[in-house]
Formats: structure tokens, C-alpha cells, sequence
């Protein structure tokens, strides 16, 4: 919806900033409400009320109503070269032939795939950083905390995302390394205290999650940015929805090695310690 020279910053704004402000308001609703029931009734009448927001948002920008005179196009000219009429099943010819075309060539195959795996890692350890744990302190204290720092480290990535000296690749390589040292670190701390663990001991561990959350946001944030960037225009939705998928899949995995945390609590974060060490051996 944005011009071309703001896209960047706000699509990361949106999805990074907009988003961790959502995070905060479970608290919010935690502090007030004492029953899930209750909150899932207060989050059920919410999207409501934002119904009608829509009626000030454009349905389109200049830029998607091109994209959409330019996808008729296409599809009409698509038409004489398909034995179907039908606009929606010469589409849908056209997206099998766009897949077959990506994983065809061996370049293409070998960026999509990973980065479908990258989406998978990150995406499964920041949904794993977003299941309870049992952290020192209050629990709704430590959720917002958590969503400040989500809403930090989107934000850090907006501001510098243009910057003559950002590196798209040295970023993402970095976040995942802090992301993995920190987790070790909060992992070793968690193994080896004492039941009986006085303050200094509980805010380390609380100042290494949270740098691990800041450092996981800020590369899931900028994650969105250098994907689209990575393919051109003709298969970039397309190459996007497939490492999308790899996200997803991840967010299933997470809940899976959260459930060693029942063996000793700082099994899954080694595991995702190590993940986080594999992605920037790899990266």
C-alpha cells in the first residue's frame, strides 16, 4: 500500500512493530481478566470493533492495480497457449508451470530451498520463544517485557535496513550467532543453579531470554525484507509463499522440542542453541 521508497521500512513496521504492540495487549488483558474464557471473549470482540476501520483503509494502491492489469494481461495472452477458457484454471496452469520452472533450475532450487530452511529454524525458535516458560518473576511482567523487546528489535531493523553499511546476509548471520549464545548461555545458567537461586542468578537469565527474543525478532523482521529481495519480480510471490511454508512448518516443530523442557529445562534451549549455530555455519 506504501510507495516504493517506504516499502521496506513499512512493511518491517508492520509486521515487526504493529505486531509485538498485539503481544502487549494479551498482558493487558491478563492483568485485567482473571480466566482464559474471559480473554478469549475480550480477543473475539476486539477484531470486531476493527471491522470498520476498513472503511478508511484502500482497497488498492496504484502499484496493485497495475500488478492486477498486468496479471489479466498475462493471463490473456496465457489463454491462447492453454486448452481452458477458464480464467481461474489458466491461473492455476500458470502457478504449476512458475513451480516447476523454480525447482528446475539448479540455481533456484538451491536459494528457495534455503531459504526455506532458514524460515523454518527462525520461525521455529521465535514461536518456541513465545510459548510459556517458567521464567523468574511475574509472568505477565515478563510478557511485556517480551513484546517490548520484539517491538525493539523490529523497530532497530527499520531504522537501519537502508543503511549504506547494512549488509542484509552480515545481519542475519550475526542475529542467529547472538541468538544461539545467548540461549546456551540462559540454557548452562538454568542447568547448573541451585533450587534456592538468589536475584543476580534470575536476572541474568531474564537478560539473556530477552536478548535472545531481541536478537530472533530483529532477524525474523528483516527476514521478510531480504526474501522478497532475493528473487525477481516474475516468481517472487511464489518463491516467498514456499519459504513461508518453511516458517510454518517450524512453528509446528517448536511446541515438539519445547517438550523436552519436561526432562530438564534446559534441553530445548540447547537444541535451539544449536539450531541457531548450524544456521550461521551454514549462512
Amino acid at each position: 500500500m506504501s510507495t516504493p521508497r517506504y516499502r521496506t521500512q513499512t512493511g518491517m513496521f508492520a509486521c515487526g512493530v504493529i505486531f509485538s504492540f498485539g503481544v502487549l495487549l494479551n498482558s493487558i488483558l491478563g492483568f485485567f481478566l482473571d480466566t482464559w474464557l474471559d480473554i478469549l471473549v475480550a480477543l473475539s470482540i476486539l477484531p470486531t470493533f476493527s471491522f470498520f476501520v476498513w472503511y478508511f483503509v484502500p482497497s488498492k494502491s496504484c502499484g496493485s492495480q497495475l500488478s492486477d492489469e498486468l496479471l489479466a494481461e498475462i493471463i490473456d495472452e496465457s489463454s491462447q497457449n492453454f486448452n481452458s477458457e477458464n480464467k481461474e484454471d489458466i491461473a492455476k496452469e500458470l502457478l504449476v508451470t512458475k513451480i516447476i520452472k523454480i525447482f528446475s533450475r539448479k540455481r533456484t532450487r538451491r536459494v528457495v530451498l534455503r531459504m526455506f530452511f532458514l524460515w523454518m529454524f527462525i520461525g521455529m525458535y521465535y514461536f518456541a520463544l513465545l510459548l510459556p516458560v517458567d521464567l523468574p518473576g511475574n509472568t505477565l511482567v515478563n510478557n511485556v517485557l517480551t513484546a517490548a523487546m520484539e517491538g525493539f528489535g523490529a523497530l532497530c531493523m527499520v531504522f537501519v535496513v537502508n543503511m549504506v553499511w547494512c549488509y542484509r546476509t552480515v545481519l542475519i548471520g550475526k542475529g542467529c550467532l547472538l541468538a544461539g549464545i545467548c540461549s546456551l548461555g540462559s540454557a548452562i545458567v538454568i542447568l547448573i543453579k541451585v533450587e534456592s537461586a538468589d536475584f543476580s542468578v534470575n536476572l541474568i537469565i531474564l537478560v539473556l531470554q530477552y536478548t535472545t527474543f531481541f536478537a530472533v525478532s530483529a532477524v525474523f523482521a528483516l527476514l521478510f525484507v531480504y526474501t522478497g529481495e532475493m528473487f525477481p519480480t516474475d516468481i517472487r510471490a511464489t518463491c516467498f509463499a514456499i519459504c513461508s511454508l518453511g516458517g510454518r512448518f517450524g512453528s509446528l516443530i517448536a511446541p515438539q522440542i519445547a517438550k523436552l523442557g519436561f526432562i530438564s529445562a534446559g534441553i530445548p534451549k540447547i537444541v535451539f542453541s544449536l539450531l541457531m549455530f548450524a544456521v550461521y555455519r551454514i549462512w
